[in-house]
């Protein structure tokens, strides 16, 4: 069982809390440099907006944009959506709403100043943008004709191309350091395992940029594993898990198949739905993370190497804390937390 709150020890230093920013700061997106991390917030009480702040202080440097100042964005695509930084990390792409149409902006991040708008094609609605190392191209998870695939768009070519085009429902895509691979979340290998549910688990898969083949990745295979992210290495990846009906952060190793639980929160590590992007991860071995707590969203950077990592089977699930209640209080106020 999970410890009570007052025992819980956080990892990492808390950066965006109510007292500096609002109470809802979801959807990191935190530079490669690991300097800076964009994130959305409703701070200023008129809206939701994204802001830019230091990673490590928390101090927020400015308003990156918002729909009062830019009257091309209706509204951001936040919910279920985080945004893109570029290798350099001195350009920051996002998914919004202009005209009621679903557009992709890069903006400057020094000075606030558009360096691109574009829509996507047949692609109508898109969202959780990945910028290739090289680049040159940002990949994202769409949807055309109510099935959801990954694709990429070429920044200098400006043409949209699809990754996967299949049965199955993809998202979220990340790219590898080393500009191999797409490791993204796929109710595939659910589905070819002929998992009869109502709703098919959502597993990690990793497509092959020069093969052009997509792997699953067995591990917690009856679960929900979503929003993964690279190792700067590209030879793990991170990623959450509700495995046991909590929603924890975990790692998993190509090298020798293992994985690692990182963090074992009872309020877990979420956005504002199950499918909401709450981590992301620098080249320089920092991870900043939305946890909830008291009906807020904070956000908290750690140095990946100060988890302490328990190894666990890729089958080790238990979902009765998901369905029952539990037999000793895990903590005060669970339902309202």
């Amino acid at each position: 069982l999970k410890a009570d709150s007052s025992q819980i020890k956080i990892t990492g230093t808390k950066i965006l809390d109510n007292k500096n920013a609002g109470n809802m700061n979801v959807a990191p997106a935190l530079s490669p440099d690991g300097k800076f991390v964009a994130f959305m917030s409703e701070k200023d009480l008129f809206g939701i907006d994204l802001f830019l702040a230091d990673a490590k202080t928390g101090n927020i440097i400015r308003k990156l944009t918002s729909q009062i100042s830019n009257g091309h964005i209706d509204d951001f695509n936040f919910i279920e959506s985080a945004g893109a930084w570029s290798p350099d990390s001195k350009q920051f792409a996002f998914s919004i709403f202009s005209k009621g149409k679903n557009r992709m902006l890069i903006i400057n991040v020094n000075n606030g100043s558009t360096v691109l708008e574009t829509d996507m094609g047949e692609v109508s609605q898109f969202g959780n943008l990945t910028w290739s190392p090289n680049g040159k191209d940002i990949a994202f998870s769409g949807m055309v004709e109510g099935q959801s695939d990954i694709f990429s768009y070429n920044l200098d070519t400006k043409k949209v191309t699809q990754i996967t085009n299949d049965a199955y429902s993809d998202y979220a895509p990340n790219y590898s350091p080393d500009g191999t691979k797409l490791v993204f979340s796929s109710d595939r290998a659910a589905i070819q395992g002929n998992n009869i549910t109502a709703v098919h688990p959502i597993n990690l898969a990793v497509y092959d940029i020069a093969l052009k083949t997509v792997n699953n990745v067995d591990v917690f295979p009856g679960a929900n594993n979503l929003n993964a992210q690279f190792s700067p290495d590209s030879k793990s990846v991170y990623f959450l898990s509700n495995r046991d009906g909590f929603r924890n952060l975990y790692k998993y190793s190509f090298t020798d198949n293992t994985v690692d639980q990182l963090t074992d929160y009872f309020t877990g590590i979420s956005g504002i739905t199950e499918f909401s992007p709450a981590i992301s991860v620098s080249q320089t071995n920092d991870i900043v993370y939305s946890y909830y707590r008291y009906q807020r969203y904070t956000l908290y950077n750690a140095n990946l190497n100060s988890f302490k990592p328990k190894r666990i089977s890729s089958r080790d699930e238990n979902f009765d804390a998901a369905v029952l209640p539990p037999m000793e209080n895990v903590g005060v106020n669970i339902i309202n937390s």
